[in-house]
């Protein structure tokens, strides 16, 4: 269940009716007081937003005049609040590749900026969506995407179980050789590229490095070795070729560690399986 966030430069001006979680500064020009702070008791959950590299606090604000996107290493290196899983970074959509780019290999969060409506963003935890002008006061709204994020976590379901099938039944039968599981969606899932690791492949060789804009538009896993690959619908690693399922000699894979499923319902092809997006099989 999504979760409702505010976030104002002034505490008093947000409203706690239907409140979950709330975000205030934590330095700069609109740091709050402790009078501010406790205007939001429990079970709603306060954040800290820092706009300074060096100041701490549980999200960084990227954006002009405030944190720049080579301060995030930095910060996230230093990143100690106890009760909170990983950095989270605030930024916009055009400023999240920059942010990527400059953290590398680091784990964090992503807090998205809209301001336009937009609630549904490929990767965040979070989405700023409503400003001012859509609020109606002085205080932006977010929807919360994963509860965990926010320590909300919902009682977990239990642990999906592949079902045991023959893959000479299923039209995928031919492209998962050497796999022992397979998901299979029932609509495409759109996988951003978010860091340069791991491979493409043609068949079982390695083609080419990822790279940040590339995706793999999915409906087919296979879990080879103990890891998940996702087979690119649209044409491999230039995101070029024909639209629609590629014969076996042309298909191309990709690690799914390199790509960002959250956005479909799920990080791995297993928990997109579990959302209601498709099956899981063992074979």
């Amino acid at each position: 269940m999504a979760l409702i966030m505010r976030d104002s430069t002034n505490p008093f001006d947000i409203p706690l009716s239907g409140l979950d979680v709330v975000a205030g500064y934590g330095d700069g020009q609109f740091v709050w007081s402790s009078a501010g702070w406790a205007r939001f008791p429990s079970p709603i959950v306060p954040l800290s937003i820092v706009i300074s590299g060096d100041d701490r606090g549980d999200i960084l604000d990227v954006e002009p005049g405030a944190a720049e996107p080579g301060e995030c290493p930095r910060w996230a290196d230093q990143f100690n609040r106890p009760g909170r899983r990983r950095p989270t970074i605030y930024c916009n959509r055009g400023q999240i590749g920059a942010v990527r780019q400059a953290m590398g290999s680091r784990p964090f969060d992503w807090w998205a900026a809209t301001l336009d409506g937009t609630r549904d963003v490929p990767g965040a935890v979070a989405v700023q969506f409503a400003g001012e002008s859509l609020t109606g006061g002085h205080y932006d709204e977010s929807i919360v995407l994963d509860p965990a994020w926010a320590g909300r976590a919902p009682t977990p379901a239990p642990a999906l179980q592949p079902e045991p099938t023959d893959p000479n039944q299923h039209w995928w039968g031919p492209y998962v050789a050497g796999a022992d599981q397979v998901v299979e969606l029932d609509g495409h899932c759109h996988a951003p590229v978010f860091r340069e690791a791991g491979h493409w492949f043609r068949n079982t060789t390695p083609i080419a490095t990822p790279r940040p804009g590339e995706f793999a538009e999915w409906v087919l896993a296979n879990r080879v070795g103990g890891a998940w690959f996702v087979m690119d619908e649209s044409g491999g690693p230039q995101g070029q070729g024909p639209q629609g399922r590629l014969p076996v000699d042309q298909a191309f894979w990709i690690d799914d560690s390199v790509t960002d499923s959250s956005g479909c319902g799920g990080t791995t092809p297993p928990e997109l399986a579990a959302a209601g997006r498709g099956r899981y099989f063992s074979i």
